[in-house]
């Protein structure tokens, strides 16, 4: 009888998978190799996770452009689904898995308005992390992009 009354815990009921959000980030932060069974890309909580926080960090920063950068990450998110399903003739990549993938992706872009404010002295320095902050989320997103689209064969 008390086993009925029990809930599930919440993030279940809302079928967010937390693990899964880490081996994901992991997989972002450390170069990991990730296989394709081992990702799910059903759930919208971490991708919406960074874009706040990459509001965040704006905000922090004082650089309040927060419709600009979703607009970008729309019609970015946009052209690439129509660009790897126009390239890739045997594979269809769901909406959802290209925007979860850019989503993570964005991790390391969340991390240049901070730079921007401690290294503003340095501006050099600021720079040279930033472009190294863009290039390490592109890597990165073209990587997991090749692994769903199992260009990575070809």
């Amino acid at each position: 009888m008390e086993e009925d009354l029990i809930d599930p815990p919440l993030l279940e009921e809302l079928g967010i998978d937390v693990d899964d959000i880490m081996r994901h980030i992991k997989c972002v932060l450390l170069f990991k190799s990730c296989q394709n069974g081992e990702l799910q890309y059903a759930d919208f909580t971490g991708p919406v996770l960074i874009l706040l926080a990459l509001a965040l960090s704006l905000l922090i920063s004082c650089n309040l452009n927060f419709s600009l950068v979703y607009i970008i990450e729309v019609l970015g998110t946009w052209f690439m689904y129509l660009l790897l399903n126009l390239t890739s003739q045997d594979v269809y990549i769901d909406m959802t898995k290209t925007a979860i993938i850019l989503g993570y992706s964005l991790l390391p872009i969340c991390l240049t308005p901070l730079i921007w404010i401690f290294a503003r002295f340095m501006k050099p320095l600021a720079v040279i992390l930033i472009y190294l902050c863009v290039g390490w989320s592109t890597s990165t997103a073209s990587r997991l992009l090749t692994q769903v689209s199992h260009h990575d064969t070809k």
